[in-house]
Order: C-alpha cells, then structure tokens, then sequence
C-alpha cells in the first residue's frame, strides 16, 4: 500500500462534512416511500376528484422517474458551479417541494410538488456519492460509503415509523418531515 493511499488529500471531506453526507441518505427513502403508510388517507380525502385514484398512485411512481432528470441534472450542474452550492440549492428545494404537500389540497398540486422532490433528492444524491467517491482516500472512499448505504437503510426504517405515527395523527404532517 502506498503512503497516498493513506494521506489525506490537500481537498478531503473533513469528518464533519462526512457525517453531514451522511444525513442526505435517509432523505431518499423519505422521498420514495414516505407516502406509502399515508396512502389510503390521501385515496379518501380526494375521493370526490376525478381520477383520484390514478393520480394518487402517481404521487409514488413520479417521484421515481423524476430522479432521473434529477441524476443527470444535479452532474451537470455540480460541474459547472461546484457541488456544494448545486448540494445547498437541491436540499432547499428537497424542502420547498416536499413540504409543499402540507399546504396544496389538490392531486395536481401534490404531484407537481412530488416531481420536483424527486428532480431535487436525486441530484443531492449524485453530488453526495461524488463528493465521497472523489473527495476521499482510496482508504476511507469505499468505507464512507458504505456508512452511506447504512445510513439511508436505517434512516429509511426510521422515517417509514415515524410517517406511520404522524399519518395516523393527520395525514398533512408527514409533509412537514421534509424540512
């Protein structure tokens, strides 16, 4: 093993920022299958629209196809203006978006606020994997991802419990989780 596999480079994560990475995991699952313990609140609150029931299933499968233009978009724009500005910009819009639900109370509105959640949680998830995979020794670089994936399968289970007791309280609280 050579010693620069073992020194840091003059522009690695400090471990601060690394553990910072890591809170971005969860924020998927959150994104993919918060709605689902909500579902059958959302089909009886919007039982009077016309295809409610269509438009509700898109609330989960939109937000999936939306993370690839997020994908690619979050890349391009990472290179051209750095990625931890694109990062900063993409979890404020993780926010908005996401949060945006407890305030519309109209399918369109939802699935409007539910694709741009997705444009916005894929792209910090590529510029949080590139942050790790480029900005890391060789050494850490494999281990800092793996916390990663650790992070986003516990965090998953977290969210989807903590989704559950907040659905059954009011369905528009979950969300609030997005901020």
């Amino acid at each position: 093993m050579s010693s620069d596999a073992l020194s840091p480079s003059h522009d690695e994560l400090a471990l601060r920022a690394r553990f910072s990475l890591l809170l971005v995991a969860p924020l998927s699952s959150l994104a993919q299958a918060g709605l689902s313990p909500i579902l059958p609140k959302l089909s009886e609150h919007f039982a009077g629209q016309p295809a409610a029931d269509t438009l509700i299933r898109l609330l989960v499968s939109s937000v999936l196809a939306a993370m690839i233009l997020g994908s690619l978009g979050g890349g391009i724009l990472a290179d051209r203006y750095g990625q931890r500005r694109v990062l900063l910009w993409a979890l404020l819009g993780f926010a908005m978006a996401g949060t945006s639900g407890y305030f519309v109370d109209n399918l369109p509105g939802l699935l409007a606020g539910r694709i741009l959640l997705g444009v916005f949680i894929a792209a910090a998830n590529v510029i949080v994997a590139a942050m790790i995979a480029n900005r890391l020794s060789k050494l850490l670089r494999d281990r800092w991802l793996g916390f990663f994936v650790v992070a986003g399968t516990g965090g998953a289970i977290a969210m989807l419990i903590v989704v559950g007791v907040l659905g059954q309280r009011d369905w528009r609280l979950v969300f609030l989780l997005h901020l």
